[in-house]
């Protein structure tokens, strides 16, 4: 066994296991956190680049629209209509240069991006510019006319001309030009029209600020047409236009073109170097604004993260095997101890029955089978008997002491030595599972365990106050026998209270179910628990009136045991019958509620009487109420009083008598509907039948019937919404009508068939009923029917 020890093999299992979680949990997470921050990155560069290039397009658009408005006004001046409408600009060349400078100095002199203004004046095929004056040709702008079909209106076109200040490493300027003109000429080109040249470098300028936030970003917009053609940016040579063409080729075009995206991100070269392309289309325009940003620059931080993240997974890796040492020895300490303490304690005998081969645990787990195999056979006969013994002793001190001989009563005292050696007071108390009959759908095997819990929570938790033993009785009960010492009956109870309570509270909150506790009278020996026992059982039964999870005391119920009132007062059943033969619910609840008050003041004894009383009362009300009706229905009175002697609580007695209740009201109200329905419809076939007698009428309908007219009126009434007079009438319209269509008779004569004789008073209702009076309905009938 020392050299067993000394080997540690399941110290080792429990290093290597320790080790591999720790790592696991380790690489598991920076896994995630390497892959998350790498997402986190690209998701936040895509953000980002969004809200850049959201914001140039916002400028570029207002840029748009603001020049457009410009060059509107430009169009709509006075000047430019003067230059406009003149015919002959060489007899109007002061005219024309006063309103050219007009121009320059109300538009360009406030609007520093505008680059120069032309305008063309068709009639006399002149160019007059802010920048050159009056010209006959304009190269550069009639180069634009001949490349586009139709140039277009107010649409920016970018393109080169005359730099405003001539060098020879820059001769031209780059604009973007706004052109406005009503009409073409008969060779399709703009007639009368203006020209606005805006500064590129100005926007291009306003583009980059928004993007070199950083300094050292090499990060750079280009601004491409709808052709993908670079129209501006930082580099301009072959290769940055290629790359760009490619780009929108392969990606932007179909994007915009086919899915309708606005705005996305890719990677692809540029130039020969992997970079970040992000982009966002200008519809209004029909440009393209495309940032580039090398792959380098993007994931720079991410590589850093990385670097760190995998000198930290080294730095905790060695942690982690320091910890799992320390752990694991810390874990294994126990172990160890108890290994060597079983070495030492054990004989020779003992460890040649365990495996050397096998760890620690297994040999704990050898040398646990040998030992409890050793105290069961110990305790199995002592344990068994003596519970037996003690659980019989007690249930005759409780039901049968008087049949007890003084061997049997010593024997009983000897045997619960602790709940009887000091000769103090004893009390016995009964415990009662709530909804015993949900209780006992429960398995036996299930039943067995929750009393055994409801008895070791309620024993545990009165214990810290009194000796006590418990007595697991028939069906619901559960005994409780504690011995209170010297102290008073005011001191006892309400500490018993307090521990019973506390105890009740536990049994809820572990198994849901809750549990009745009555106490009894204390006694001085332990021949007079039987009287204690019946009192508590006795008062047990005023759960009925205290409801569940109650503690009932003799103090409690005292007003009752001494009242001997049999019934209660019998003015209630002529009030009850009414209320059910009348149909009115409310009334009956009142009553009940009346005759339940009057009950709970009695004793049990008489209080189960009237239960059983109101019970059979209810039930023969129902009885006679049910012969006056068409289909009576069965009662069952074996099944209701079973049922309320089960009820727990007065609660459900109220409930179960209101129901039975209800039974009567529906029936009383079905069997008034029943009679109603028979009287209207008998009172329809005299109608139907007697519709042609001048004398038909409600009165000579309720003479008929035996009943006064006002009754008959009412019921007819609420039954068919109309009174009884206007159905006759609706009876005799519908025989007149149907005679004027299938008879030749005269109207008066036909009036006379159905028993009116007031000519006007017909045609009245007839109109009213119909729509049209009966001649009308005749032609009618005679036009369908040809």
């Amino acid at each position: 066994m020392k050299k067993f020890f000394r080997s540690g093999k399941y110290f080792v299992r429990i290093y290597l296991w320790t080790v591999l979680a720790l790592l696991s949990i380790l690489i598991f997470f920076s896994t995630i956190i390497y892959l998350g921050v790498e997402k986190s990155v690209v998701r936040n560069n895509y953000d980002l680049n969004k809200q850049i290039l959201s914001q140039v397009a916002y400028n570029v658009d207002n840029f748009d629209q603001t020049v457009k408005n410009l060059a509107n006004s430009i169009y709509l001046s006075s000047d430019t209509k003067a230059i406009l409408d003149m015919n002959h600009i060489s007899d109007n060349y002061r005219e024309a240069s006063t309103a050219l400078e007009n121009l320059r100095t109300t538009y360009m002199s406030n609007n520093a991006f505008i680059h120069s203004i032309v305008i063309y004046n068709g009639k006399s095929k002149v160019y007059l510019s802010t920048h050159k004056g009056i010209s006959s040709s304009d190269p550069r702008l009639e180069q634009l006319m001949r490349s586009n079909p139709v140039v277009p209106v107010l649409k920016p076109v970018y393109r080169k001309v005359e730099s405003l200040y001539p060098i020879a490493s820059k001769p031209t300027d780059d604009v973007f030009t706004y052109a406005m003109y009503d009409w073409l000429s008969e060779e399709n080109k703009p007639d009368d029209s203006i020209y606005v040249n805006i500064k590129a470098d100005w926007m291009l300028e306003n583009i980059n600020r928004i993007n070199t936030s950083n300094p050292k970003s090499k990060s750079n917009i280009y601004l491409l047409n709808g052709n993908g053609v670079n129209i501006g940016g930082p580099n301009q040579d072959e290769g940055a236009k290629a790359s760009l063409q490619s780009i929108y080729t392969q990606f932007i075009k179909n994007s915009i073109t086919g899915s309708g995206v606005s705005f996305d991100s890719f990677s692809m070269d540029f130039k020969g170097e992997k970079s970040y392309v992000s982009y966002i289309y200008l519809d209004r325009i029909d440009w393209v604004l495309v940032k580039v940003q090398p792959y380098q620059e993007v994931f720079q931080n991410v590589e850093r993260i990385k670097f760190l993240i995998v000198l930290i997974t080294l730095l905790f890796i060695l942690l982690a095997l320091i910890a799992s040492f320390a752990i694991s020895r810390k874990i294994y300490v126990p172990i160890g101890r108890l290994v060597k303490q079983i070495n030492i304690n054990t004989s020779d005998r003992d460890n040649r029955d365990v495996n050397p081969l096998e760890d620690e645990i297994s040999v704990l787990n050898q040398m646990y089978n040998k030992y409890y195999e050793y105290r069961e056979l110990y305790y199995q006969d002592t344990r068994s008997k003596d519970r037996i013994l003690n659980k019989y002793y007690l249930t005759n001190l409780l039901v049968d002491s008087h049949a007890m001989t003084k061997d049997d009563i010593a024997s009983a005292i000897e045997s619960n030595n602790t709940l009887f050696e000091s000769g103090g007071k004893l009390v016995v108390c009964v415990i009662r599972i709530d909804q015993y009959n949900h209780f006992v759908l429960k398995s036996n095997r299930d039943q067995e365990l929750f009393r055994f819990a409801i008895s070791n929570i309620m024993q545990d938790t009165v214990k810290a106050k009194f000796d006590n033993e418990t007595v697991n009785m028939k069906k619901d009960q559960i005994v409780l026998i504690l011995n209170t010492g010297q102290a008073q009956h005011d001191e006892v109870i309400p500490t018993l209270e307090g521990c019973i309570a506390e105890a009740q509270t536990m049994i809820m909150n572990y198994f849901k179910m809750t549990v009745s506790v009555s106490i009894g009278e204390m006694v001085e020996s332990a021949v007079a628990l039987e009287g204690s026992y019946r009192m508590a059982l006795y008062h047990a039964n005023y759960r009925l009136l205290f409801g569940r999870s109650s503690i009932i005391t003799g103090e409690k119920v005292k007003t009752n045991s001494d009242n001997q009132q049999v019934y209660y007062g019998l003015q209630w059943n002529k009030k009850l019958v009414d209320a059910m033969k009348s149909g009115n619910f409310n009334n009956a609840e009142k009553v009940i509620l009346s005759i339940l008050d009057e009950i709970k003041e009695q004793n049990f004894n008489n209080m189960s009487l009237s239960v059983m009383h109101v019970t059979t009362f209810i039930l023969n009300t129902l009885n006679e109420m049910n012969k006056s009706k068409l289909q009576p229905q069965n009662i069952d009175y074996n099944m209701y009083h079973f049922k309320m002697m089960e009820f727990e609580t007065m609660d459900e007695i109220l409930n179960e008598l209101m129901q039975l209740i209800s039974l009567g009201v529906g029936n009383a109200k079905q069997s008034n509907a029943e009679k109603h329905a028979i009287i209207i419809e008998t009172a329809k076939g005299i109608v139907e039948e007697s519709y042609s007698d001048p004398g038909l009428s409600l009165q000579l309908v309720a003479e008929l019937l035996k009943m006064s007219s006002t009754h008959l009126g009412k019921i007819f009434k609420e039954n068919m919404t109309i009174s009884l007079s206007e159905y006759i009438n609706g009876v005799r319209l519908e025989k007149a009508r149907e005679m004027l269509e299938s008879s030749n008779l005269p109207i008066v004569q036909i009036i006379e068939k159905i028993g009116m004789e007031n000519e006007s008073y017909f045609y009245k209702l007839f109109k009213k009923k119909y729509g049209v009076t009966p001649k009308e309905h005749v032609l009618k009938q005679t036009i369908t029917k040809s």
